[in-house]
């Protein structure tokens, strides 16, 4: 094979990876946030912004197009670190201005199917989307194919339904739910400052 046609291959290659930039999912999803707040619910735009575009940014890398799967252990092929309890994401959502109307969480029984996670903010298939092994997704109701596109108005709108659903309802909801909720809650976003993580996007 000669360099040119290896060149090409590379860059059709790289061309297949869409992604959005940090400042501007920032935009997109702070918009959406404020919305949920000038609706009523209980939250802060900038902390939980933040919150959502580092998992993103841990899940995805801003890959809009991403697509993994979780290992029988649980684990993704993202190779996620270790993940906050219910109850560590209680004390981490009433400091970041969330307010749900569940005090305790409840626990939550281990999936026994495997989930897909898919999109910029790697939303599992079992409870936002259909494919071929989801068919009755608990919220959202997307085709999975959807979520892996450039154009990520689906994934944030649903993203933000998971959100009002959680304001609204609390930690009083099913394993899939909750599962999803403890992912966007990985520990390794906690702590970020919306002044700090976005300095480049002043």
């Amino acid at each position: 094979m000669n360099i040119p046609v290896v060149f090409l291959l590379v860059v059709l290659g790289c061309s297949q990876a869409e992604g959005v930039s940090k400042c501007e999912l920032r935009d997109l999803v702070l918009t959406e946030l404020q919305n949920l707040q000038d609706g009523g619910l209980s939250l802060d735009p900038k902390v939980v912004t933040t919150r959502i575009v580092c998992h993103a940014e841990k899940s995805s890398n801003f890959n809009t197009s991403a697509v993994t799967t979780q290992g029988s252990d649980g684990g993704s092929s993202s190779n996620r670190k270790k993940r906050n309890t219910m109850e560590d994401m209680l004390e981490i959502m009433e400091s970041e201005g969330m307010r749900t109307t569940t005090v305790q969480p409840k626990k939550t029984v281990k999936a026994t199917q495997k989930w897909t996670f898919y999109g910029i903010f790697q939303l599992g298939n079992l409870l936002v989307c259909t494919d071929e092994v989801s068919t009755d997704p608990e919220i959202c109701n997307y085709n999975c194919n959807t979520l892996i596109d450039d154009d990520i108005t689906n994934d944030i709108r649903c993203l933000t339904d998971i959100i009002r659903k959680l304001l609204k309802d609390g930690f009083n909801q099913g394993s899939r739910f909750m599962e999803m909720i403890r992912l966007i809650y990985d520990s390794e976003c906690d702590g970020f400052v919306y002044s700090d993580y976005f300095q480049e996007c002043q």
